[in-house]
């Protein structure tokens, strides 16, 4: 959720340098959300296919893929808005193979507990987006966010093996 949730923080800088107005960005937006939704089908076929933990590595890795994509070569709004489509991709990999994950792995009576971390996610994203517009779009420039949220990413790799593979399970 984070590359979204970064672009619409970060919107006042980026669209100075992308050149986008409002409804670009409602677009950049409803882009990432829609190739969420048509990539999520596929990407429940692919957990059960392949297995939550290879599906959920590779929905990290196209995650952060997608954020230093933006930070490095993102130079147009056409461009910005492939990245997120891209991004919207690796976010329906990573929803459906966390639920996998959590479900086989979490006995039944933590699962509630598994599920509302998860959950909580969505609002810390939201909450990393809007902290990194002082820190670093005003500082050392909005490209450095999606840096270090791409960082932030891939340090989330190991946690991908799930439960059982940690000992947990």
């Amino acid at each position: 959720m984070l590359p979204v949730f970064l672009v619409g923080g970060l919107a006042v800088q980026m669209r100075e340098e992308l050149g986008f107005s409002p409804a670009g960005l409602g677009l950049v937006v409803a882009v990432y959300f829609g190739v969420g939704a048509l990539a999520s089908v596929p990407s429940g076929a692919l957990v059960e296919r392949w297995g939550a933990a290879v599906v959920a590595r590779a929905g990290i890795g196209v995650s952060a893929g997608a954020l230093l994509a933006v930070a490095v070569v993102a130079r147009s709004y056409p461009v910005l808005v492939g990245l997120l489509a891209v991004a919207g991709t690796a976010n329906a990999l990573g929803q459906l193979s966390s639920n996998a994950l959590l479900a086989r792995h979490v006995p039944p009576r933590r699962q509630g507990l598994s599920f509302g971390v998860k959950q909580a996610a969505i609002p810390v994203s939201t909450l990393l987006a809007g902290v990194a517009v002082p820190t670093l779009a005003l500082t050392v420039g909005w490209r450095w966010a999606f840096v270090a949220a791409a960082g932030a990413a891939l340090a989330a790799l190991p946690a991908a093996d799930g439960p059982a593979a940690q000992g947990q399970g």
